[in-house]
């Protein structure tokens, strides 16, 4: 993956919009982190239906939106990004205080974005064309604007997204549901499901508003493919990404490791089969 550089955009207005100047050894070095970060608060990150990552023309700019499930959704879409689009550079919109709190985000791919507020909704848009001008990078963004259980599917859209696929000719918009639930063990689940690409070329002359429809229908969809194996604990259906933590709590795990060899039963840490 090579760093960023700022391409030349279409309009003049945006031909002044900055996009992130990404450090591809801060990447390196932060999913190096995350990959041992997640099995410390997850039994498992596991994701289903990524044939749908396999059918996406390299060449397309690419959108990935997804519900709003919790705090750890950047940096799951980080390591999704890393794992299923390593030949593009992951962008994303995020609250401009959180910059201010966290400014090696921006190098991460991360450029801010001042909610609630006209302008801030105007250089998300100018932002987002920049990067989906430039090849091999990819814009992930969370429409909800704000957390919802992944149970809730009556929330609107903010319509920054569609406002933006409304303006393009082609590229690729895949939903992603994502969810965090308990199942067997201490630790909770990290489960995803891609839905399937939605190709703008098939949509071309689609208003906003129609878009917007597509959009939510297209993620709720999903949502509900992916609640459905959750539901019972559809094992099969996932592919482990990151396998973490099984067992209770460091002293009971010994004094069960201390009963299987006086015993000589062999010592089971896990209290199901799922996501093994």
């Amino acid at each position: 993956m090579t760093t960023a550089t700022k391409v030349e955009p279409k309009t003049a207005g945006e031909s002044r919009t900055k996009i992130p100047q990404v450090s591809d050894r801060l990447i390196y070095w932060f999913d190096w982190y995350l990959q041992r970060y997640f099995p410390k608060h997850f039994h498992a990150f596991a994701i289903s239906n990524v044939v749908a990552t396999t059918t996406i023309d390299e060449e397309q700019p690419l959108i990935v939106y997804m519900n709003h499930a919790s705090w750890w959704d950047p940096l799951t879409a980080l390591v999704l990004a890393k794992k299923y689009f390593s030949n593009r550079q992951l962008y994303a919109p995020i609250d401009a205080e959180a910059v201010k709190k966290y400014p090696f985000m921006q190098r991460l791919g991360f450029f801010p974005v001042e909610q609630d507020k006209l302008h801030g909704a105007g250089n998300f848009l100018k932002t987002a064309r920049s990067i989906l001008n430039a090849p091999r990078s990819s814009v992930w963004l969370t429409p909800e604007g704000q957390f919802a259980d992944p149970r809730e599917r009556n929330l609107p859209f903010q319509p920054g997204l569609a406002h933006l696929v409304s303006k393009m000719e082609h590229g690729v918009v895949l939903p992603l549901a994502m969810e965090y639930p308990f199942w067997e063990e201490r630790l909770p689940e990290a489960l995803g499901r891609f839905g399937e690409p939605i190709r703008i070329a098939d949509h071309v002359g689609v208003g906003k508003d129609e878009w917007r429809q597509i959009l939510e229908r297209r993620l709720r969809e999903t949502q509900e493919k992916l609640e459905a194996d959750s539901l019972v604990r559809n094992n099969e259906a996932f592919e482990i990404l990151i396998s973490g933590q099984s067992g209770v709590v460091w002293m009971y795990d010994i004094l069960r490791r201390l009963r299987s060899v006086f015993t000589g039963k062999q010592l089971e840490k896990t209290h199901g089969d799922k996501l093994q």
